[in-house]
């Protein structure tokens, strides 16, 4: 997928200035990770 960046945010000391795009993985997410807002959500990897 040559288009999409991936980045493991973990690894960062600083604030990034980007913009979510959509959650991914929804469906495995802990039942306590609750998604507040309006972006689009995929039960696994976008294609």
């Amino acid at each position: 997928m040559p288009k999409i960046l991936r980045l493991r945010v973990g690894t960062l000391d600083d604030d990034i200035a980007i913009e979510k795009a959509c959650h991914i993985f929804v469906a495995s997410k802990a039942a306590w990770d609750d998604i507040h807002d309006d972006l689009p959500q995929f039960a696994e990897r976008p294609k």
